[in-house]
């Protein structure tokens, strides 16, 4: 399947009889007009827009606790979860926060820092391919 961007219109791919083609969407979409997980297989969310945490010290608990049950709402959906917009400006920042999306269970850790995202992926005991969980 080849999942679009964002302001790809959903009812265009949904009238598509022999679709390949699936949409992500924000947790707003998938919520409010109840587009199937056939249609919008995967949320996208920008991190800062739901977590005040940058990446700088301990994950508060609450906010923990929120990624938690947010994980386990878009999975009991039957959809997967990433996050753009995340903290990346150091190293350790990075590190810190990949490993938070990698142990509440987010399906996909993007990044520019390829390299450094892969060796996290092997001190976690996990792969990275193109279009493949880190899970």
């Amino acid at each position: 399947m080849v999942l679009t961007g964002a302001g790809t219109p959903h009812e265009f791919v949904a009238a598509q009889r022999d679709r390949l083609l699936g949409c992500d969407g924000t947790l707003a979409e998938v919520s409010g007009k109840r587009l199937p997980p056939q249609l919008v297989p995967l949320v996208s969310e920008r991190w800062t827009n739901l977590f005040r945490w940058r990446g700088n010290g301990r994950f508060p608990t609450r906010e923990r606790r929120r990624l938690a049950g947010l994980v386990d709402r878009v999975h009991a959906d039957g959809r997967a979860l990433r996050f753009w917009g995340g903290p990346s400006w150091r190293s350790g920042v990075r590190r810190r926060f990949w490993r938070e999306l990698a142990t509440a269970g987010v399906d996909y850790l993007g990044s520019d820092h390829l390299r450094e995202l892969a060796d996290l992926a092997a001190d976690l005991g996990t792969r990275v391919d193109a279009g493949t969980s880190p899970r």
